[in-house]
């Protein structure tokens, strides 16, 4: 007989009495299909281009074993317009729980309208009863969707070791048993593997390569704003191995390291990068990757990653990309064409050409993130640069557009004055919302 579960509800409804029975509650934290796509590929919207995206409905099921199939809940609506759905909260229990708790199988359903975006089951093998975790489902024909849980319990848990959590898709993968000794505390790597109860505003210290300590904001492995704005970005190659400025809890100029972000993406993890472009304390640009990974240096550092969107921002092509670029300064410009064909550092105006100013990925020169940040009155409504004679340097430089400006360079002719880049894994509630970002 299928299992039964309970509807999706508030966890601010929720509640546990001392007299309640053995229980097992999911909490869906945030669903996300970054792309805006259905399924087949094709567009949620119209006019996703306007910033419009899917109107998505959630159906969900949990179950503490495989005796039973999991039986969905009734669609719930979760965004109107968007593909995003941040802090739902939303609980769906398991009716019938096994006697012990060795993982669980979450069953997530997601439609815009009538259009599948996505059907996946996924499995967790822990008997914490308490913890976190996230997803990543690939689609055939479209970019993946993602989604954060939490789950609470009281089941006993077996009588063997407990496990860490891992998830996996359609079968259940226990890790090898810990030996029956006492060690020491694993330093974190990454801010998820910071203890929960820390996780609050401020700096944090991780220890990408496991004994190297890196203080910054949450999640943020880069990021441009109004505090430590004396840090200099127009460093040499070599400072770029490690960390430039503060992060001033997001508010800073801070460069993490190369070193430090080669070590923190190639711990094991898979990580995913995304990047906030802000104007005037307004979301310009949300930009996502996955499979986001630095080379060590006997490869320069080279980018490597997967766009959601094709053609703008690391994907932009000029005949190259910023993915798969190697990293480079101006005192080390490394890039199969010469340095004089980069648009970014040699844009001209009225004959007047721009200083070379900051380390990138100059694929296809038309980004910087570690440009110099522009006086205000050099810049239009839209960060637009409008004062070419006050500028000696092109600024904070994302394409967000496909295609050459209309004098033919590869260039937006933007500069945005708050940017950043953060690394998850996928919890992406640990990355404030950008319209809190944008607005600080």
């Amino acid at each position: 007989m299928p299992h039964a579960v309970f509807a999706l509800s508030l966890a601010a409804t929720d509640s546990i009495k001392a007299d309640d029975p053995t229980y097992f509650k999911l909490l869906i934290r945030d669903i996300d299909n970054p792309s805006g796509q259905l399924n087949d590929g094709s567009l949620c919207s119209s006019f996703e281009f306007a910033g419009v995206g899917c109107n998505m409905t959630l159906q969900a099921g949990v179950s503490t074993t495989t005796a039973h199939s999991i039986t969905l809940s009734e669609a719930i609506a979760i965004t109107t317009g968007s593909n995003k759905a941040v802090g739902l909260n939303l609980i769906v229990a398991d009716s019938s729980p096994a006697s012990e708790l060795t993982g669980f199988s979450v069953h997530i359903v997601l439609k815009s309208g009538s259009n599948l975006i996505d059907d996946y089951v996924f499995n967790v093998s822990t008997s914490d009863p308490t913890g976190f975790a996230s997803y990543s489902n690939s689609r055939d024909a479209a970019k993946p969707t993602f989604v954060s849980i939490a789950w609470a319990s009281n089941l006993p848990p077996p009588a063997t070791t407990t496990f860490a959590p891992s998830t996996t898709q359609g079968s259940t993968v226990s890790p090898t048993s810990p030996p029956s000794t006492t060690t020491a505390p694993k330093l974190p790597i990454d801010c998820n593997d910071i203890e929960q109860d820390d996780r609050t505003d401020g700096e944090k210290t991780i220890y990408p390569d496991g004994v190297t300590p890196i203080k910054l904001s949450i999640a943020e492995t880069f990021s441009r704003g109004p505090s430590c704005v004396e840090t200099n970005f127009n460093a040499t190659f070599d400072e770029y191995k490690s960390a430039l400025g503060c992060s001033d809890h997001g508010d800073g100029n801070y460069w993490m390291g190369l070193n430090a972000m080669h070590n923190l993406t190639n711990s094991g993890k898979d990580y995913a990068l995304r990047i906030d472009l802000c104007c005037k304390k307004k979301p310009v640009q949300t930009l996502i990757y996955h499979q986001f990974k630095i080379d060590d240096e006997s490869s320069n550092y080279t980018l490597r990653a997967t766009a959601d969107i094709s053609g703008i921002g690391l994907d932009f092509s000029s005949g190259a990309k910023d993915i798969n670029a190697p990293f480079a300064t101006p005192d080390r410009y490394i890039r199969p064409n010469s340095i004089a064909s980069c648009d970014i550092l040699e844009y001209e105006d009225d004959g007047n050409k721009v200083q070379k100013y900051g380390g990138w990925w100059y694929g296809s020169c038309g980004n910087n993130l570690n440009g110099a940040l522009l006086d205000s009155n050099s810049l239009g409504d839209s960060c637009s640069i409008k004062n070419f004679s006050r500028v000696k340097e092109l600024g904070i430089a994302m394409k967000t557009t496909t295609g050459t400006n209309s004098g033919g360079w590869n260039l937006d002719l933007v500069s945005y004055d708050r940017v950043r880049m953060a690394v998850f894994d996928f919890d992406s509630l640990m990355i404030d919302d950008r319209d809190k970002f944008c607005a600080n």
